[in-house]
């Protein structure tokens, strides 16, 4: 299982590479200065650590401070790419993947749970990255019937590797179909993701509010569509990272509406600087207070030994 989850990462990172906003700022400036923190290449848990603590001034370097429209959409879409790129080399050789839920990467069951239908009206959260756990390795019922061909691509039945000639759509139809088989096993994070804390807490604050409902008055709404559901899932968080770009941290204390409105999320509120104390968490910390089972079955240091530096962009 965790081969198929690798090879997918891979494929990840690849992609989080052909974003344009992303590549861009990754070569003129975030490389160098998390090489740095990496001392040249030395990763470990401490420096990831370090490195979650200073990912808010590594994006700023690259940001032009402007409010066009087009600019925060291009810083958005910066900072969720920066996000993926993060938390999957934190989570390099554990269960958990996460994932832009575009193209190739989107899960079609994975969406119908986190769907949310109100009467005739269908919406999903704003789900910037989702994370995705999968059963343990002894627990993952494998959809053995499915071993045989998508899009012409052919599965080895004995190791449950794709061949050299397996493509990204037939990896994604496949793991989509262990989600299906597993869903009582299946762990879900939506992390929301934005670049500015002031506009936008009350929208993570709504959404976790709705996935968190056991139930409505009215029975025009309803989660989850064709018989999926997040309450069929084992586990579901709903998590707010963010920059902030707002220039004063200190003005951000436990009493300000933003800090209220995420303080009992689900999934948590995490930022990319230092943990503040009732505040918000560094973002380092979403990998013990999220993903611990997955994340602290193998050490960090000997998940990331065996690692290509290339392949995640090094």
């Amino acid at each position: 299982m965790i081969n198929l989850i690798e090879k997918y990462r891979k494929e990840i990172f690849k992609y989080l590479f052909e974003i344009n906003s992303f590549s861009k700022s990754w070569n003129n400036s975030w490389k160098n200065q998390i090489l740095n923190i990496f001392q040249d290449k030395n990763i470990s848990e401490n420096s990831l650590i370090k490195l979650g603590e200073n990912l808010r001034n590594i994006f700023l370097s690259t940001s032009s401070g402007s409010r066009d429209q087009s600019e925060v959409s291009t810083a958005g879409t910066g900072w969720e790419s920066l996000l993926a790129w993060y938390l999957n080399l934190g989570l390099i050789g554990t269960r958990t993947i996460v994932i832009k839920p575009k193209k190739e990467f989107n899960f079609e069951c994975i969406q119908k749970i986190i769907t949310v239908n109100y009467g005739e009206f269908i919406s999903n959260s704003e789900s910037d990255l989702i994370a995705i756990t999968f059963p343990k390795e002894n627990e993952v019922a494998y959809p053995v019937e499915e071993l045989k061909k998508y899009e012409g691509k052919i599965f080895s039945i004995n190791d449950l590797e794709i061949l050299e000639d397996g493509s990204l759509k037939a990896l994604n139809q496949y793991l989509n179909k262990i989600i299906e088989n597993n869903i009582s096993k299946i762990e879900i994070n939506v992390i929301q993701c934005k670049t500015n804390w002031n506009d936008n807490a009350q929208i993570p604050m709504g959404w976790d509010i709705i996935y968190s409902s056991t139930g409505f008055t009215k029975g025009d709404i309803k989660i989850g569509k064709d018989g999926f559901s997040i309450h069929k899932i084992k586990d579901f968080k709903y998590s707010f990272i963010t920059v902030p770009t707002q220039k004063d941290l200190e003005k951000i204390k436990e009493n300000s509406t933003q800090v209220l409105r995420v303080k009992n999320l689900s999934g948590g509120n995490f930022w990319g600087t230092i943990t503040k104390e009732n505040v918000a968490k560094s973002i380092g910390e979403i990998f013990k207070d999220n993903f611990n089972e997955s994340y602290s079955k193998v050490k960090f240091n000997d998940r990331i030994k065996n690692v290509e530096l290339n392949d995640i962009g090094l």
